[in-house]
């Protein structure tokens, strides 16, 4: 569905009530396929969800400019702790799985990380590279 610029379009879609809470994403691509927006929606009471269960997986990039963010389970909030210098591009970000994200970086890559969410003990994650994959063709 394409939207006007600077319009809105209403949307109704007929879901499925599951029978445990479940989380909606939402993005919003420009022609070329660039995310220009993200939201994810949450049922609530969050004392439903079992988040703390969620395996999180954290990759440097290999240029050193970003950070790859992946899931299998559900995660609120994401907050990332980097030492003063370094920027994030974005920050108490919320993970689906299938979704993986990417968060710009300036300032250089620290070594680790403190991270935190909700219905998760903080962590400090030593970052790994991703490995280069050749593009093909």
């Amino acid at each position: 569905m394409a939207a006007p610029p600077s319009g809105t379009v209403e949307l109704a879609l007929a879901l499925d009530l599951p029978a445990e809470p479940s989380v909606a994403e939402v993005r919003a691509l420009d022609e070329q396929g660039h995310e220009l927006a993200r939201d994810c929606a949450w049922t609530e009471p969050f004392r439903f969800y079992r988040l703390g269960e969620a395996r999180v997986v954290i990759e440097a990039e290999a240029d050193g400019q970003g950070l790859r963010l992946a899931t299998d389970r559900p995660v609120k909030g994401l907050w990332l702790t980097v030492p003063d210098g370094v920027v994030l591009a974005d920050n108490f970000i919320d993970l689906v799985p299938g979704a993986p994200r990417r968060v710009g970086v300036t300032g250089g890559l620290p070594a680790a990380l403190k991270v935190a969410a909700l219905d998760h003990a903080d962590a400090v994650v030593a970052l790994s590279k991703a490995k280069e994959v050749a593009s093909p063709g």
